[in-house]
């Protein structure tokens, strides 16, 4: 996990998990932004998350889905 901030009220979070089990495979993160910004009426919010599964049917074959989601 990161945490930024800068000008502006510029605040950031990063957060992702992931690892194996078995044959599954997983991976998962949320992101979010948000700012002041430097001029009027430039106030922004950003929410980002994402996620992915796979599962190995034989040592070359995987399947698996993915999913993202995004708020602005």
């Amino acid at each position: 996990a990161s945490l930024t901030g800068g000008s502006y009220g510029l605040r950031g979070l990063f957060a992702g998990v992931g690892g194996t089990k078995g044959k599954l495979s997983y991976y998962a993160s949320y992101h979010r932004r948000q700012g002041d910004g430097w001029r009027q009426n430039g106030r922004f919010e950003v929410n980002h998350g994402y996620a992915q599964v796979q599962y190995a049917l034989t040592p070359k074959l995987k399947v698996g889905g993915e999913l993202t989601l995004m708020n602005y």
